[in-house]
């Protein structure tokens, strides 16, 4: 797993100067840091998947929340050779139009997929 213990340990992976993290970054620069767009880092501050602050309407993203975020991203959850249960009864799968249940709606909440 990454784990970053100094502004300078995040910037070294992320590629960019420390003094570029210092201080935070608007939703703007955290968005082309991470390489994924304004409204997706948006969602996903108020989702609680990253943390931030506001300043009036400011989003500040600190480094350690976009630390945070990253740890989180690039865990692995499972070895190799484990495999995660499917999401549907394989018997399911002949079905014409098959429905989501709840309880496959709260794994795929688990597994980050929605």
């Amino acid at each position: 797993m990454t784990e970053f213990n100094t502004i300078g340990e995040l910037a070294d992976f992320l590629g960019v100067e420390p003094e570029t993290l210092r201080g935070g970054l608007n939703l703007t620069e955290g968005a082309e840091i991470l390489g994924i767009g304004v409204s997706t880092l948006r969602s996903l501050g108020l989702g609680g998947r990253i943390g931030f602050r506001r300043a009036g309407r400011r989003w500040i993203f600190g480094w350690r929340d976009i630390a945070a975020y990253i740890e989180r991203e690039h865990q692995t959850p499972h070895l190799e050779n484990e495999h995660l249960p499917p999401l549907r009864d394989s018997r399911e799968s002949s079905q014409r139009s098959p429905q989501l249940t709840e309880d496959d709606v709260r794994r795929a909440r688990e597994h980050g997929l929605i």
